[in-house]
């Protein structure tokens, strides 16, 4: 609830991300969370975890949260199989979505390309999603993920994650001129996250480094575009 409260206090509209798994999906709890939640209007985001949570998460935001559900959002990600039939549920629903590569693979594809993955998500939400959020650092990806959004005439915005070079995906948010949010993950799971990226991508550490020496890390972000 304190991360509900300080976020409440921040100048721009910002949302506070959870994990079902965390609180076992329990309704009651639940029911406190978008209590509190929308008494300090402060939007509400289900981030995604492992492939076998996914019912529990949308069965959840299905049947415990009350209508309407535009301060509701979920992530989407582009390497699962099932994200092309849960990008139809959340447009039925009314969510704003992030599409992300995913974490965790497919159980039934594990070798995906999860690239082709996220774009066919895109496609999926583009001309049906309110809003849809891009959250990568690839910049050609994003490129091509707004242009889809874009010719669709669908709100989108660029999800950074905080701590990561923004070097090269700052100028396509100037460039096309979307919004760019910071994904700031925080508490006891953030630091095995963070070693584990490293861990299935050393050359971040290289990327770190270039951020650190020439001054294109997530300081220099232009305020204007933080939303």
């Amino acid at each position: 609830m304190n991360a509900i409260d300080e976020t409440n206090k921040f100048e721009h509209e910002s949302y506070v991300s959870i994990k079902g798994p965390a609180f076992g999906f329990r309704s009651d709890l639940y029911q406190e969370l978008i209590k509190h939640t929308r008494s300090k209007q402060v939007p509400l985001h289900f981030d995604s975890l492992s492939h076998e949570s996914a019912n529990s998460m949308f069965r959840l935001i299905q049947n415990e949260t009350p209508s309407p559900r535009q301060d509701f959002s979920c992530s989407m990600p582009g390497r699962w199989k099932r994200s092309l039939k849960d990008a139809e549920l959340a447009i039925e629903m009314g969510l704003i979505v992030r599409v992300i590569k995913g974490q965790w693979p497919d159980p039934e594809n594990p070798e995906a390309d999860m690239t082709a993955g996220f774009l066919a998500v895109v496609r999926q939400l583009a001309g049906k999603s309110r809003i849809v959020r891009i959250a990568t650092h690839n910049a050609t990806l994003a490129r091509q993920s707004i242009q889809i959004l874009r010719e669709a005439d669908t709100k989108c915005e660029l999800e950074l994650l905080y701590g990561l070079p923004v070097g090269q995906i700052l100028p396509i948010a100037n460039e096309m001129r979307v919004p760019v949010r910071l994904y700031v993950p925080y508490g006891q799971a953030w630091i095995p996250y963070s070693l584990d990226r490293v861990r299935k991508q050393p050359r971040m550490l290289l990327w770190l480094a270039k951020d650190a020496i020439f001054g294109t890390g997530l300081k220099s972000l232009p305020n204007k575009l933080i939303k």
